[in-house]
């Protein structure tokens, strides 16, 4: 990659010296042995962006259903942490993964939810890349830029992973820590549940999205004694149906999507389990009130959650070390 362009959204082109230091006292924000929360948890940016690079950049994070992606051409626009991405099937039936973004000026590549293309073009100077991410055409490549461009080196970002369990579709950003088998192998009871819940439901319909003002975190720990867990930001309801993605956008900000994986469901059906889905009715009620300084960890599922987030934030501030 040319050294004029070194985009801060490509996670895996950045090492650990260019991350900077996480600098951060895991021990006195998850106080685990005796219950209790630092409110920095939830308002940190220091925090949070360590949370992007080292929980975010090297998970296995859900992207959607194959069926959103049938036919070649057909694409979706899904997210992965605070990154909007492509899910494209080429020419060949092969699904591709991208960050939606064009490599000249950053502009957003899709602004739709999903369609189907034969290429796409950059809105903004016609940059264009077929379905395999290659920069195959520009206005004026041929006079002006063809002698110092190599389009080579200007293809879409893709993911480092993108894998499939029974049509759940993930990626990684970064080369795995962990395989994606041995994702698989220590989430299947979970992913099977899921997977047999979507064979029975129209995943190409709507998915329900909603900004709102709280830490990603302060949602998706909050679990039902019967509510699964693909950590670090996907949970269901075993009482509303609904598959939630919690998208961490800032450190007080977080884009939530709902899939409802009620077979047969109508839509206005759909809106009364949303209505009822207390996973989302406590990610809006906390907008409303003051973080407290320290929280109490309130059942045995919380506080799995946070030995799950403290062993991967553990991992980056050993090897800042």
């Amino acid at each position: 990659m040319p050294d004029v362009f070194q985009p801060l959204y490509r996670v895996h082109d950045l090492d650990r010296s260019q991350r900077g230091a996480t600098g951060l006292d895991l021990s006195t924000l998850a106080k685990l042995d005796r219950g209790i929360l630092d409110s920095a948890l939830f308002a940190d940016k220091a925090i949070y962006r360590t949370e992007v690079q080292e929980i975010f950049g090297s998970s296995w994070l859900f992207l959607g259903h194959e069926d959103q992606v049938q036919n070649p051409g057909d694409w979706v626009r899904s997210r992965m942490g605070n990154q909007s991405i492509i899910v494209v099937r080429n020419a060949d039936g092969e699904l591709h993964g991208f960050i939606n973004t064009c490599r000249h000026a950053g502009y957003r590549l899709c602004p739709d939810d999903r369609g189907s293309a034969t290429r796409f073009q950059c809105e903004l100077h016609g940059w264009t890349y077929d379905l395999d991410g290659r920069f195959v055409a520009m206005a004026g490549y041929g006079q002006a830029f063809s002698s110092i461009l190599n389009k080579d080196d200007w293809g879409l970002i893709a993911l480092a992973g993108l894998a499939q369990y029974r049509g759940l579709l993930f990626g990684i950003f970064n080369p795995p820590v962990e395989s994606f088998e041995d994702f698989v192998a220590e989430t299947r009871p979970t992913l099977d549940v899921l997977a047999a819940l979507a064979e029975d439901v129209d995943l190409t319909s709507v998915v329900y999205k909603w900004n709102v003002h709280t830490n990603w975190k302060v949602a998706a720990e909050h679990l039902g004694r019967d509510d699964l867990l693909l950590f670090p930001n996907v949970s269901f309801s075993q009482d509303s149906r609904i598959l939630h993605v919690w998208h961490p956008i800032n450190h007080l900000s977080t884009e939530v999507w709902a899939y409802v994986l009620a077979a047969d469901a109508t839509e206005q059906e759909k809106l009364d389990l949303i209505a009822r889905d207390e996973q989302l009715r406590h990610a809006i009620a906390s907008v409303y009130g003051a973080i407290p300084k320290t929280r109490a960890i309130a059942s045995d599922r919380q506080r799995a959650f946070y030995e799950t987030w403290t062993v991967r934030m553990a991992a980056s501030t050993e090897n800042d070390q």
